[in-house]
């Protein structure tokens, strides 16, 4: 049993008998991972502290076609200190966590996936104002989805074709720069294609993700959220409201929940709604 060293981040961590852990990690060279971490919960020189979004380096005795593997020489690389000591940045990082565990189901090195969320904690980590948290956090969806092959294609218009990325100065007015997001192809929509709502409209919910291809309001997306997701724009969009924070933060999840085929909701996100 060879062992490798490698860097991984800490998905989610379980107790084990009365010293250990039991740690799932997402490896940069076997991608998702489970490992025994021995006596690290010893009391004395010995111990170190773990948990969930650490980034650490560690021996890895890989055997393949095992389910367990065993841990060694651990090393906390990052905690990320600005993010354990913030509660919405650890609610962030922790939609973060619950995507991967949710959507990642087999042992395979992913090192795009690896930078994009070692990259994501790092620009959370020093971020000074709770409003950009979130624009971050879409980006970071949004590039996460790309990288599995279900992308919001943000170029241009589903139906017309409209160019969204440089659409702004076409724009008959601030409410023209404005989307709806189909989740089942990824496309988005401008307001001059959506037809007029009847009745209860094209309400988005748990039952309805797969109805037609346009919704009501809860769909929507500025423009500026959509360049600034897609890297064209480098601004944060502008102070989002709390509201607009929640709404849109939890469609990016429903379209990930509808292309990764995620029954249960995020946790995590329903913590932060109550938060």
């Amino acid at each position: 049993m060879a062992a490798e060293k490698t860097d991984s981040v800490i998905l989610s961590l379980t107790p084990y008998r009365e010293t250990s852990c039991i740690l799932r990690l997402f490896t940069q060279t076997h991608g998702l991972l489970h490992g025994v971490a021995k006596g690290v919960r010893k009391f004395g020189k010995s111990s170190i502290p773990l948990d969930r979004g650490f980034l650490i380096e560690s021996l890895v005795y890989y055997k393949p076609n095992r389910d367990l593997h065993t841990l060694g020489s651990l090393h906390v690389s990052n905690f990320f200190p600005g993010i354990r000591s913030n509660i919405t940045k650890s609610i962030i990082r922790d939609i973060a966590l619950e995507l991967y565990l949710k959507t990642i189901p087999q042992s395979e090195p992913h090192p795009k996936l690896f930078n994009l969320i070692v990259d994501f904690f790092t620009a959370i980590d020093g971020l000074p104002r709770s409003e950009i948290l979130f624009p971050i956090l879409w980006r970071f969806i949004h590039e996460y989805c790309s990288l599995a092959g279900f992308g919001i294609d943000a170029r241009a218009c589903g139906k017309c074709g409209i160019d969204i990325r440089y659409n702004r100065a076409d724009a008959m007015s601030v409410s023209d720069d404005k989307y709806f997001l189909n989740i089942g192809s990824g496309a988005l929509v401008c307001k001059k294609c959506m037809p007029s709502k009847n009745g209860t409209g094209y309400k988005i919910n748990d039952t309805g993700v797969n109805m037609g291809i346009e919704v009501d309001a809860d769909g929507l997306l500025d423009g500026s959220v959509v360049r600034f997701m897609d890297n064209i724009d480098n601004d944060f969009p502008q102070y989002p409201s709390k509201n607009d924070r929640l709404r849109i933060t939890e469609l990016l999840l429903l379209y990930c929940r509808h292309h990764f085929d995620i029954r249960g909701r995020f946790n995590s996100a329903e913590f932060i709604k109550s938060f």
